[in-house]
């Protein structure tokens, strides 16, 4: 073991030396045998150890996943010109594990079978996509990517807010989800628009699901590279009925379903602005209900609530 690592270092050049030293990947060479015999500085690095530490070491010490046994029969299976890329977690020294892409080349070299790897620590971008994949699928926020005003990529809860299957609106004109073509055009050019000046666009819409039912959604796009476009999508239906219905309540009438005079105070008024921009004149007509204390007088006050329903309706 010691020989060959002895040989190997004798066989470099002041070039191979330098690049083994200042190499960003984990450059490392096994023997047949499994136990490493060079390496780069930062494959030490990577590993949270030492040369001194590392070389003549086999490697089922760092590999987290591969017992010694499947090395074994792994190491007596290969040949001259094997390749291979694998994704793969180590052990460092400190005890933490590690994702790292790892490409491997067989050599034949004075005689021996040698795998000449290079490793990358991948880490912090692997952890990084985890997050990203659990935020794509949020059971709670619809997303989708669109190019060209097509989907590309959808998450579940997207296709649930609007009715569809999985994989249903796969290449599809995002028309479908709007209610009629003036919104499609007229929100196609406020995303945009908004999106080439470097901002996010956001709103509340009435938009349409697969049954042809309206869906109030709270809609959101933001660029993303090579012209592809993140939409998000919140379904607010529930909130915006509830709303509604509290603004119907506070200004319309309980029994009559008619305005009140709250609204009446907010119309007049917005009527006497427009007739003062205007100059026009603004007309208010008042109606009396002749008898109507008779009604309830002699009927009883049901049948007077009935009364101004019918009126209310006429």
């Amino acid at each position: 073991r010691g020989a060959s690592a002895a040989a190997a270092r004798a066989a470099q050049t002041p070039q191979t030396k330098a690049l083994l030293r200042t190499a960003g990947d984990g450059i490392h060479i096994v023997n047949e045998e499994g136990r490493l015999i060079e390496m780069s500085d930062s494959f030490a690095e990577m590993l949270a150890s030492t040369r001194e530490k590392l070389l003549g070491r086999p490697i089922w010490t760092w590999d987290a996943n591969q017992s010694e046994e499947k090395i074994t029969a792994w190491l007596a299976k290969i040949k001259d010109g094997d390749k291979q890329r694998v994704d793969v977690q180590h052990r460092r020294d400190d005890g933490a594990i590690i994702d790292v892409e790892l490409q491997m080349r067989v050599a034949r070299v004075a005689g021996q079978l040698l795998i000449f790897g290079s490793g990358r620590d991948v880490t912090a971008v692997k952890r990084l996509m985890r997050q990203q994949a659990a935020m794509l699928e949020s059971d709670l926020v619809g997303m989708a990517k669109v190019e060209h005003r097509r989907f590309t990529w959808r998450n579940a809860v997207f296709e649930s807010i609007f009715g569809y299957e999985r994989g249903e609106l796969e290449g599809r004109s995002v028309r479908e989800i709007y209610r009629d073509d003036e919104t499609f055009h007229r929100v196609g050019r406020e995303v945009y628009d908004i999106l080439r000046n470097g901002a996010q666009y956001r709103t509340q819409l009435r938009m349409r699901r697969k049954s042809g039912d309206t869906v109030w959604v709270d809609f959101g796009a933001v660029p993303l590279a090579d012209g592809e476009v993140l939409l998000m999508a919140i379904d607010i239906t529930t909130a915006r009925e509830a709303q509604e219905h509290l603004a119907h309540v506070a200004f319309h009438d309980a029994l009559t379903q008619l305005p009140n005079r709250l609204l009446l105070a907010d119309r007049l008024n917005q009527a006497l602005a427009t007739s003062r921009r205007d100059a026009l004149q603004v007309a208010v007509c008042y109606m009396d209900l002749d008898g109507f204390k008779a009604v309830n007088d002699e009927h009883g006050h049901d049948a007077g609530d009935g009364l101004l329903r019918e009126i209310a309706r006429r």
